[in-house]
């Protein structure tokens, strides 16, 4: 006879209104505690509130287990969100991870003096641009995440040489088979969040990223490290790619995640 799992958290719908989008997320408190901490969790383009593997639910159900709350939330046109990505700019859902942060405010029972905030990928830079932003940012754990748009595109071109000299336009006019609108890639192209990053208070960080990532390569990390203040951790996994949702070190790298918000809201 299967045993009943003891149940350590409730989740709650929640709808986030953004420039006339209803964007949808999933709130998790943990059961009886009053006031609990909460981390925003940022997925990665084209991605949604479940991430990889279903990671962020993992992250978020462990984090209940220490009794932190989060909130999962898609970015407009990703998930159960309204909203066309191919038509969302970058600076858009720069202002969807900012509304998202401040939704918290008008939620009763969570202590938004200890606000951390969690993102993957592209969601990593989204948590640095919007923590700038909003100013509320305690802690930052960040999985593989884009540290600028330059380099991101350097990395993209030595890919596909076949692309140089291709009008940019056309060359980058979808990722992955989903067209992207000429304002993301202006934007995108702008994006410095190590350099956003350095301009900020010091606020605790985690950093994780694979070696063997071939979409967001490790460089990024370096560029993330020069920026860094000493509160910066950063781990490196050499047989890992940029999913840290599928990866062999899954479980050791969630507890570290895990671990490091509670030393730092808990």
């Amino acid at each position: 006879m299967l045993e009943t799992l003891e149940k350590t958290e409730s989740r709650e719908g929640i709808t986030i209104d953004n420039d006339g989008l209803n964007l949808f997320g999933i709130l998790h408190r943990p059961i009886q505690v009053q006031n609990p901490p909460v981390v925003t969790i940022l997925h990665g383009f084209a991605s949604s509130k479940h991430g990889s593997n279903r990671c962020y639910v993992t992250l978020a159900e462990l984090l209940a287990k220490e009794g932190i709350a989060s909130l999962r939330f898609d970015f407009r046109g990703c998930g159960d969100s309204e909203g066309s990505l191919s038509e969302a700019s970058f600076n858009e859902m720069i202002s969807d991870a900012v509304a998202a942060s401040k939704h918290l405010l008008t939620l009763e029972g969570i202590d938004i003096s200890r606000m951390g905030v969690f993102g993957a990928s592209l969601g990593g830079a989204l948590a640095v641009e919007s923590s700038a932003l909003c100013e509320m940012t305690k802690a930052m754990a960040l999985w593989a995440p884009v540290a600028s748009g330059e380099l991101w595109l350097r990395d993209f071109m030595m890919k596909h040489p076949e692309m140089i000299g291709v009008d940019p336009r056309k060359a980058l006019s979808d990722y992955r088979g989903i067209p992207v609108s000429s304002a993301f890639k202006e934007q995108f192209a702008a994006l410095f969040a190590y350099k956003t990053l350095a301009g900020m208070p010091d606020i605790p960080l985690l950093h994780m990223h694979g070696e063997g990532d071939d979409v967001v390569s490790i460089a990024h990390q370096d560029a993330f490290k020069q920026a860094c203040s000493s509160q910066g951790k950063f781990v490196t996994y050499p047989d890992e790619a940029h999913s840290l949702g599928y990866a062999k070190v899954f479980a050791e790298a969630i507890q570290e995640t895990v671990t490091f918000f509670k030393e730092h809201l808990g």
